[in-house]
């Protein structure tokens, strides 16, 4: 029952925040009450009723922008291993981006690279520094 709720109350945050966020910004096209046609917000907002406004042209700028973002870490982090041929891994963190978030580029020589998201309430940079100069784990 409790996490019932916890799910509630978290959609019905998320959902209010999109709201606030979009209709102090631009005009959109309003939806009276998502969660009536959809069925994932149904399972998780329960029976409250919610305005939500979208802005189709204002998700793909920020779709944009944040890919934008992606690609200049990956480029970035695979410029240090093409700069330093004896290591096998590179990685940097960016933690201007995002309020909530502290991003994790990582690049593995001749594998890929990644990004890891972490809560920034729970990022240690200390412990992990040590734990990338560790090594991989056998």
């Amino acid at each position: 029952m409790t996490q019932q709720l916890n799910i509630k109350a978290a959609a019905a945050r998320v959902l209010a925040r999109h709201a606030a966020t979009e209709a102090a910004t631009t005009p959109a096209t309003s939806v009276k009450n998502p969660v009536a046609h959809d069925p994932l917000l149904q399972q998780r907002a329960g029976d409250q009723s919610v305005v939500v406004t979208f802005d189709p042209e204002r998700a793909r700028r920020a779709v944009e922008r944040i890919e934008a973002e992606r690609e200049r870490r990956r480029q970035d982090v695979l410029a240090l291993l093409a700069a330093t041929p004896e290591i096998g891994h590179a990685w940097l963190t960016d933690d201007k981006g995002d309020a909530d978030y502290v991003i994790l580029a990582v690049a593995i020589r001749d594998v890929g690279t990644a990004e890891l998201t972490i809560a920034r309430d729970r990022y240690d940079g200390f412990k992990l520094l040590r734990l990338l100069e560790q090594g991989p784990v056998s």
